[in-house]
């Protein structure tokens, strides 16, 4: 018969319940706090305007997560917490470097990737390692809703506009508008169409990729399936933002520069 009280064995329960939520909590709170902070890119640049949604995704994909084969673990197979510690070490200098420019993108990542590790970390000494292989995905996830850094950015949208451009002017000649390519402009015969980085397809390609890799992992679809779900949906953000661009060069052609000005919104939401 066991010595062990009914009340202790409870009192136990309820300190192992606090000693995962305090920490819990914690994270919560950093992860907020960041996000605060990023949404300013959210609202000032037009590419990344999904942003907010991605915490909601990520969540959802946590909560996806199959957490049967979860257990607390012994915490001294795991080291305790000492690399927690010097996680959150690291983490106030990189804080205080971060804080007086928010649109600073190099800080910006650095305290996403910190946070990602501590997360795991955290993870790792409350269930195991195998808790690390289960939330690792959804934890990267987190990184599509913040800037890219400004030089794959700028390699980006004018890598798609070049594109988009020689796209329109084939799309042009076909519809018997013949159009010879200068940059980012398109002369047909007098007139000038300009395709600017705007009609690049570049917030539809960093938000169909974000979308993308969610619908992938919510699936758990296999790496080739990842693939072709990627696949497609870039190719679906180029083909729709080339109908864009067509669309619009062919209304500033054979139309009015009122009736441009109409329509290069409602185009472009639809």
């Amino acid at each position: 018969m066991s010595n062990e009280r009914p009340g202790a064995s409870l009192g136990a329960v309820r300190g192992e319940r606090w000693l995962g939520a305090l920490p819990f909590a914690g994270l919560v709170w950093l992860w907020g706090f960041f996000f605060l902070r990023a949404h300013l890119w959210w609202n000032e640049a037009s590419y990344y305007t999904y942003g907010w949604a991605v915490p909601l995704l990520a969540c959802l994909l946590c909560y996806r997560v199959d957490k049967s084969s979860l257990a607390p673990v012994k915490r001294v197979r795991e080291g305790g917490l000492a690399p927690v510690g010097w996680l959150l070490v690291l983490y106030v200098p990189l804080r205080l470097v971060a804080e007086p420019d928010p649109f600073w993108r190099f800080p910006l990542w650095l305290e996403a990737g910190l946070l990602i590790v501590l997360t795991l970390t955290w993870l790792r000494w409350l269930y195991g390692r195998e808790a690390v292989g289960l939330f690792l995905v959804p934890c990267l996830f987190l990184l599509t809703a913040l800037p890219w850094p400004a030089v794959l950015e700028t390699r980006l949208v004018q890598g798609m506009t070049s594109l988009v451009t020689l796209a329109t002017a084939e799309a042009l000649l076909w519809m018997g508008h013949p159009a010879e390519v200068v940059g980012h402009t398109l002369n047909v015969g007098e007139q000038k169409v300009l395709i600017s980085n705007t009609c690049s397809g570049i917030r539809s390609f960093q938000c169909l990729l974000a979308f993308g890799l969610f619908f992938g992992e919510y699936h758990l679809q296999s790496a080739g399936r990842r693939v072709f779900t990627l696949l497609v949906a870039l190719a679906l953000a180029f083909g729709f933002n080339l109908m864009r661009a067509f669309s619009l060069s062919m209304i500033s052609l054979e139309g009015t520069r009122e009736r441009y000005e109409t329509w290069h919104d409602p185009i472009g939401f639809m």
